[in-house]
């Protein structure tokens, strides 16, 4: 196995300061009302009823990088720092062949516009696989990870009360295991490697849990 796979998952919210802007709203509005008024303008265009990549600000990530020294687990989330901080530390895992891979198709366009909005920098813009719409082969809905995770007795991240970036590692951990079945059928991974990647995906998360 020579590739390095790079699995996320990322958690956004609205971003107000650029509905403000965008819209030229009065100072008075609540955030609430911020994104109640963007929303609406959504609706009324017969839009999707969620904002634009460019308007969803990352707040928190998780990651699950797989190479040939092992499996390591990451997690970033603002916690009072900067989105573009966030995003500068995810993208320095990137390398020269590195595959980017996230499971629906609307998180790398986020990824990408808010990377490119924060003017972030990366050695190497990735090759990317988007497994949802890999898995859904030209159909239009694509499978939803807890669904299928749970057809394949891997496990669910929907317990309640989870934070956001909670939710983005406990996700991402199905992500991985979906990925290295879809490896494996692909003829990427034999059995042996399969086995030896959920060893090593469950040392990492052991050695996650422990710092």
């Amino acid at each position: 196995m020579s590739t390095t796979t790079l699995a996320f998952r990322l958690a956004c919210e609205p971003d107000v300061a650029g509905l403000r802007a965008l819209h030229a709203l009065p100072a008075g509005l609540s955030d609430f009302q911020v994104i109640e008024y963007a929303l609406q303008k959504q609706r009324a265009a017969d839009k999707p009823d969620s904002l634009p990549a460019a308007l969803q600000r990352v707040v928190a990530l998780a990651a699950i990088e797989h190479g040939a020294d092992g499996m390591r687990c990451h997690q970033w989330a603002l916690e009072g720092g900067s989105e573009r901080e966030l995003l500068q530390q995810f993208l320095a895992r990137i390398n020269a062949g590195t595959r980017l891979v996230c499971w629906s198709a609307a998180e790398l366009p986020i990824l990408l516009q808010r990377a490119l909005l924060n003017a972030c920098e990366s050695v190497s813009w990735p090759n990317a696989l988007r497994l949802a719409p890999a898995l859904a082969e030209g159909q239009e809905a694509e499978p939803q990870l807890e669904v299928l995770a749970s057809l394949a007795g891997i496990g669910s991240a929907t317990a309640e009360g989870l934070t956001a970036i909670q939710r983005c590692r406990a996700e991402v951990v199905l992500i991985q295991q979906i990925l290295l079945r879809y490896r494996c059928l692909h003829g990427e991974l034999t059995a042996v490697d399969f086995q030896q990647a959920l060893a090593a995906l469950a040392a990492a998360e052991n050695q996650e849990r422990g710092r």
